[in-house]
């Protein structure tokens, strides 16, 4: 009984750790740093103190959204939000991956 429980207990333990987010490496964080630069986010959205007014302030987005959202809203705004009125990130997969773990880390 006791040996039964262990392993049901071990089973728990193990698959909980198969859903927690990965942390994104220092590269993916540099590279979706970069990538928010080079699509201009900061004319609209304020990070860090810096940015533009007119979208809303993207410091917490780890708060308000998770990866699988903001990666579905990115590629496509008007279908995740209807209303929204950003316009769709132009990137490949990765780099979007990278803007997403970006967005997400925290400061």
């Amino acid at each position: 009984m006791i040996k039964m429980v262990m392993a049901q207990f071990f089973l728990i333990v193990v698959a909980s750790f198969l859903f927690l987010p990965v942390p994104a490496s220092a590269s993916d964080l540099e590279i979706g740093k970069q990538f928010y630069q080079d699509q201009g986010c900061v004319r609209c959205h304020t990070r860090d103190g810096k940015g533009g007014k007119f979208g809303p302030d993207l410091l917490n987005t780890q708060k308000n959204r998770d990866r699988e959202w903001l990666t579905a809203f990115l590629k496509d705004p008007k279908k995740t939000l209807p209303g929204a009125k950003m316009m769709a990130v132009k990137g490949t997969d990765a780099q979007i991956e990278a803007l997403v773990s970006y967005l997400l880390s925290e400061k």
